[in-house]
C-alpha cells in the first residue's frame, strides 16, 4: 500500500465537520504542503550531512504547519505563539503569497491580515 493510500485512509482526529476532515486528507494526499519541504530560497538546496541529503522546511512551510495544529485543536495556544515568532523574525523574507494559500486552506486569512498588521 502507497503512502498516499495509508494517509487517504487514517481518520483525521477533529472536532470539525465532516468537510473539514476532508479537506485535511486531501491535503495530505495532494501533497500541498510537499512544497514546504522544499528547499528555501536561503539555503542551498539540499544541503549533504554525514546522513546525507538534509530537507529543510520552509519558514512558510512550518507556518503553514503549525496553522494546520491550529486548525485540528484550537486550543493550542502555542502554536500560534510560535506562528507570531516565525513571522516577526523573518517578515522580510516570507512569501506573503504561500502564507497566504496555507491560511486560506483553513479559513483563517482574517488572521494572517491581524499578523501582517502586528509585525509592521
Amino acid at each position: 500500500m502507497s503512502p498516499c493510500e495509508l494517509s487517504s485512509r487514517r481518520r483525521i482526529p477533529s472536532s470539525r465537520p465532516q468537510t473539514q476532515r476532508r479537506l485535511l486528507r486531501e491535503i495530505s494526499v495532494s501533497g500541498r504542503f510537499s512544497k514546504s519541504i522544499s528547499p528555501s530560497r536561503s539555503r542551498p538546496r539540499y544541503p549533504y550531512t554525514s546522513f546525507g541529503k538534509l530537507r529543510i522546511v520552509s519558514t512558510e512551510g512550518l507556518i503553514g504547519f503549525k496553522l494546520q495544529a491550529i486548525a485540528n485543536n484550537p486550543r493550542r495556544t502555542r502554536d500560534m505563539e510560535d506562528i507570531r515568532a516565525l513571522m516577526r523574525e523573518n517578515r522580510d523574507s516570507l512569501d506573503q503569497d504561500e502564507l497566504r494559500e496555507y491560511f486560506r486552506l483553513f479559513g483563517r486569512e482574517a488572521l494572517l491580515d491581524e499578523l501582517l498588521k502586528e509585525i509592521q
